[in-house]
């Protein structure tokens, strides 16, 4: 009977062994394709119709991967304009007309079909390219979860503050508290139906750019072992995309790997290595936050009375800051009261979001004294519940 058992167990260590070989293979075979791409140049051309009423009114084309990447502009003349020129790749796309409330907007991918839109009669009407038609159902998928859901509103919120939150909902009576979680979990049930058309559309264009952008919003909701499959089965196009790139790159954060080192600033200047902070029975926090996120602030707390509690244990803090400027990163830290709370890093440039893959914040990391990741996207009593097992009351 032992003899069975060791046999199987051999066999399941064999199976793992097999399944990390190809899941290397996958990735060494996408890192090859990134290497060896060769584009080709892409032109395309935009035609757009609209009310007279829009004449003089600007016209933005923005990347929709690439926050505030502007392609090109114009201005409506005779309820008409137009948009040409070449890019490297298919890509998708935004444009806007006019300012809210009463903006215009059109989403589509510039790709080697001409894309004519239309907003006559009040009729938003985009057509293209496959790519396109994928682009516009997307749109169609969210504009019906936006419509779907509920907005609840707390009555008693003083001000924007993730601490004027928490007052608010602590402030509720029983009544309220019981319709506020009804309504979050209509939310969620409208949802995970989104989530699933959304899924069945990225399989139908795992060969373009929509379909990549649907992996993207997707991937922390797909298993590991579909991840690898579904980009298995990717074309180039949806390979070579920067938001699957980063995703893939993401993999960094996951539980098991090494940590990927850096080097940043803190409040005077001083550059700090994590390599430098890492070891020595050290376990080390890595939380990416800014000033501008509520979810890392609400979790800020989490963060101070894990360290007050484990430092002189051998638990450190390496908060990076992905501010833009310093101001409202100083302004944050006085606030929060985390200035003199381990290694405060400032980094403007987001390096530590290209080198570990962070597509949203908060994002966190808790390294062990070996530069293992041992968990990661820590919530609530998750810090605290982890370090206690791991060092102790």
């Amino acid at each position: 009977m032992v003899g069975v058992f060791f046999k199987r167990d051999l066999l399941l260590l064999f199976k793992d062994k097999i399944y990390e070989m190809k899941r290397v293979i996958l990735i060494m075979v996408i890192a090859v394709a990134f290497a060896a791409q060769t584009s080709a140049q892409v032109n395309y051309s935009v035609n757009g119709t609209v009310p007279d009423s829009l004449n003089g009114r600007k016209v933005y084309l923005y990347e929709e991967e690439i926050k505030n990447n502007l392609i090109d502009s114009t201005i409506v003349r005779k309820g008409r304009f137009h948009f040409k020129g070449s890019r490297k790749d298919p890509v998708a796309a935004r444009l806007y007309i006019g300012r809210l409330p009463n903006r215009q907007e059109f989403a589509f991918v510039l790709d080697e079909v001409p894309v004519k839109l239309s907003s006559l009669g009040g009729k938003i009407n985009v057509e293209g390219s496959r790519r396109t038609a994928a682009m516009v159902e997307r749109e169609h998928l969210y504009m019906e979860r936006q419509t779907n859901s509920k907005v609840y509103k707390l009555k008693n919120q003083k001000n924007d503050s993730p601490f004027g939150m928490l007052a608010a909902i602590a402030a509720l009576s029983k009544e309220e508290q019981a319709e506020r979680q009804r309504v979050l979990a209509y939310n969620d049930s409208v949802y995970d139906d989104y989530c699933e058309k959304l899924k069945a559309l990225m399989l139908d264009n795992v060969d373009n750019v929509v379909g990549a952008h649907c992996f993207s919003y997707l991937y922390d909701q797909i298993p590991l072992e579909e991840q690898d499959s579904i980009l298995a089965s990717a074309s180039q196009e949806f390979l070579n995309t920067p938001m699957v790139v980063r995703r893939i790159a993401s993999r960094h954060q996951d539980v098991g790997h090494t940590y990927s080192d850096f080097e940043l600033p803190d409040v005077d200047g001083k550059m700090h290595r994590l390599s430098d902070i890492v070891g020595e029975g050290k376990y080390v926090l890595v939380d990416v936050w800014a000033s501008w996120c509520l979810g890392c602030r609400i979790e800020t707390p989490n963060v101070k009375n894990a360290y007050y509690k484990y430092h002189d244990k051998g638990f450190e803090v390496v908060m990076v800051s992905i501010d833009a400027t310093r101001e409202p990163w100083l302004k944050a830290m006085e606030k929060d009261g985390v200035k003199d709370l381990g290694y405060q890093l400032f980094d403007k440039n987001s390096i530590i979001r290209k080198i570990y893959g962070i597509g949203s914040i908060p994002c966190s990391m808790l390294i062990n004294p070996q530069g293992k990741i041992i968990a990661n996207d820590l919530r609530n009593n998750d810090l605290e519940d982890n370090l206690s097992k791991l060092i102790g009351e």
